[in-house]
């Protein structure tokens, strides 16, 4: 695939302008390469190596920049920023970014450098991960890297030309890359079923949220993924969002989301100090998701049974119920909480967690 986009780009005359270096060192490298060019594509071999730079365990001042600017042009959606200064080139503003990485790495390597704070912290929900495990049936090509198909470079030019005739989101008078502030181009909704589609997805994607605590923070973004998804296949035919656009995102966003909960649940340990554990499982009383007021309601105020914290909390203490219990028993010498048993009909006595005014 990666010889594919490169091959495609150089057919469409496109890569002169929006190849990007493989990898940035600092933010300030990043920053200046991106007034100058700010639609850019990087295609990265083994992207895990370079992430694992990026969002190394003790990052220095150049890491953070860089990690900090990414995602705050990925979050842009098309609205200008402004870069950090630097010595060599000042601060500079950014028009419209859209810069991409296409990377290819294994799954144990990519998740081995992924950590649930970049979960929280809003890095990983901005990345679409695909995975391409197995294969299919064996087949004679049908085509060469070197030649793709009219349809798909037909489709990349249309979408490159978007509102080239004013000032479209990819588009300037003279050069794509020209520090020019560009309107947005609005992509319709094709029907009612279309918007329906995105909104039901919107919903389950909220209820997630809401309903997951920690891993729910994997889903914040997912539906604005998949709307993303479903309008770049859309311009790639100059056509409103059909129903069967929204799908086809949804697929590929939800797929990547579940991924990434199943790993964060399973494998992506992100250990926290005594300390940030404690202030968590307070957090968990004093900002309750759904599922925890629903708990309180039912258990009483500020009560949560054990199991659900310990559900909530275990990808941070390497799944070890010792360490997670040690928290516990340290906020009640401190007078935080009082553990207990609750009586439930039908069942052995649960252990409880009650906090501040709901001790007993």
């Amino acid at each position: 695939p990666m010889t594919a986009i490169a091959r495609l780009m150089e057919v469409s005359g496109l890569d002169n302008q929006h190849i990007a270096p493989p990898e940035f060192r600092s933010g300030a490298a990043f920053g200046d390469f991106m007034c100058r060019q700010p639609l850019s594509l990087s295609i990265i071999d083994e992207v895990a190596d370079y992430l694992s730079v990026v969002l190394a365990d003790r990052q220095q001042g150049h890491q953070i920049e860089l990690e900090k600017l990414l995602k705050e042009q990925w979050g842009k959606g098309f609205a200008s920023l402004r870069t950090a200064h630097s010595k060599s080139s000042g601060s500079g503003k950014v028009f419209a970014p859209c810069y991409s990485i296409y990377g290819a790495t294994t799954p144990e390597a990519f998740f081995r450098t992924i950590k649930s704070r970049h979960v929280t912290g809003g890095f990983a929900n901005r990345l679409t991960v695909i995975n391409a495990a197995g294969s299919g049936a064996e087949r004679e090509p049908t085509g060469s890297v070197r030649n793709p198909p009219d349809s798909l470079i037909d489709g990349v030019k249309a979408m490159y030309a978007l509102g080239a005739s004013g000032r479209g989101n990819l588009s300037s008078f003279i050069d794509k890359n020209a520090a020019v502030d560009p309107d947005p181009v609005i992509v319709p909704w094709a029907s009612q079923e279309a918007q329906d589609e995105f909104s039901a997805f919107e919903r389950e994607c909220r209820e997630l949220v809401d309903s997951l605590g920690e891993l729910g923070k994997i889903y914040g973004r997912t539906a604005f993924m998949a709307a993303k998804i479903a309008t770049i296949r859309a311009c790639g035919r100059t056509s409103p969002v059909t129903a069967d656009d929204m799908r086809w995102g949804i697929a590929i966003a939800r797929q990547s989301a579940d991924l990434f909960r199943a790993e964060l649940a399973g494998n992506m340990l992100d250990p926290l100090s005594a300390g940030e554990l404690l202030r968590k499982i307070a957090e968990q009383f004093r900002r309750p998701t759904k599922r925890g007021q629903e708990l309180m309601a039912k258990y009483g105020a500020m009560t949560l049974p054990r199991r659900f914290l310990w559900r909530n909390l275990k990808h941070h203490t390497n799944r070890h119920p010792g360490e997670f219990d040690s928290a516990l028993k340290a906020m009640e010498a401190n007078g935080e909480v009082k553990l207990g048993k609750m009586t439930v009909p039908g069942a052995k006595d649960m252990p409880v967690v009650m906090y501040g005014s709901g001790r007993r």
